[in-house]
């Protein structure tokens, strides 16, 4: 199975309350795989391995009021070959946090209550985003692998030529 045809969308959640993660795993329904981690710190294993098309993410991590962890998180997931779309949230009302969010690389950015509709159309847009990101960076791995500098083409007469 191709990754573009991927049933389910794998969503990594990023919250430290447990209780919001089992409603959201309700409310997301069966077309999503929803991940649950407790904060930034236990994230970034699951960000290296792979596991994940879209990172949801708490901008109101416990003690933190700095948002270093969120922004480490961001860093972390932008040093990747192919980064997963992070969507963050928060119950902050100002627009300094969401453009702070958004500054350092978040794909978008919501306000708490999360309205679900909202939610699962950004979602499904970041993990379109995701499968794209995926099919052209395995497209580049194979152009260059195939790839005689200075020539140009793909027809059979230009593969005997590269050979």
């Amino acid at each position: 199975m191709r990754l573009g045809e991927r049933e389910r969308k794998r969503v990594l959640l990023v919250d430290p309350d447990e209780a919001f993660g089992v409603a959201l795993r309700r409310v997301l329904n069966a077309q999503y795989e929803l991940l649950h981690v407790p904060s930034v710190k236990d994230s970034i294993h699951h960000l290296h391995a792979n596991e994940i098309d879209v990172a949801l993410l708490n901008w109101d991590q416990p003690n933190r009021t700095d948002h270093s962890d969120c922004l480490s998180m961001l860093n972390e997931a932008h040093e990747l070959t192919v980064s997963p779309p992070v969507l963050g949230f928060s119950w902050d009302t100002r627009h300094e946090p969401a453009l702070e969010a958004m500054k350092q690389g978040a794909w978008d950015f919501f306000r708490q209550p999360l309205d679900v509709l909202t939610l699962k159309f950004a979602l499904d847009r970041a993990h379109s985003r995701m499968v794209l990101s995926r099919d052209l960076a395995a497209a580049r791995d194979l152009i260059s692998v195939q790839r005689v500098e200075g020539l140009i083409g793909n027809s059979k007469h230009m593969e005997r030529v590269y050979e």
